[in-house]
């Protein structure tokens, strides 16, 4: 089992991590202004891990809320990548991630 709660996610949401199996999972989007830098693929693998543990833990059913963000382009590629993979449902061939670096990094 994959366990990461940090610190200040604990002020956030003590009555929530009290729950009993309740997982409670935030995933930051390739925010240009918090710069999490989570690509496709990483979207990808999250939502493979998410599909597993509904599966294993409660026969399968999940919530999912999204909520918005800064990157509004962004938005619908990762959630595509997360989607497909909580849905065990494969694009052929997976598309490609068209923001997999920040403009201003180039020399």
């Amino acid at each position: 089992m994959l366990t990461v709660v940090k610190s200040h996610y604990l002020y956030f949401f003590p009555h929530y991590l009290t729950i009993k199996n309740l997982y409670l999972l935030y995933v930051p989007q390739f925010d240009p202004n918090g710069r999490q830098c989570l690509t496709i693929e990483g979207y990808r693998k999250i939502g493979k891990i998410v599909h597993d543990l509904a599966k294993q833990h409660s026969d399968g059913r999940l919530v999912i809320v999204q909520e918005g963000g800064y990157h509004v382009t962004y938005s619908a590629y990762y959630l595509h990548a997360f989607l497909e993979s909580v849905l065990s449902l494969a694009s052929l061939p997976p598309f490609p991630d068209p923001i997999v670096y920040y403009p201003e990094d180039e020399p």
